[in-house]
């Protein structure tokens, strides 16, 4: 899926992870594509899971670490 890449790339927020993982977010259309992933530095890294969501309430409440 393209739109998984494309919200590690051009993310509208970065929040922290549980685990030294990051999490970025962007809304497409009323639902947030969730990309769970890790950096091992700067131009290499892995993806952890992605999904859709509606609820990201409990996910803002987390350290944002970089926003659009």
């Amino acid at each position: 899926m393209p739109e998984i890449l494309d919200t590690v790339a051009n993310p509208d927020f970065i929040i922290e992870g549980w685990q030294n993982e990051l999490v970025a977010l962007k809304k497409q259309n009323e639902k947030y594509l969730i990309v769970v992933y890790k950096e091992i530095n700067k131009k290499d890294g892995f993806i952890i899971t992605a999904y859709f969501t509606k609820k990201i309430k409990g996910l803002k409440n987390r350290r944002i670490m970089w926003k659009k």
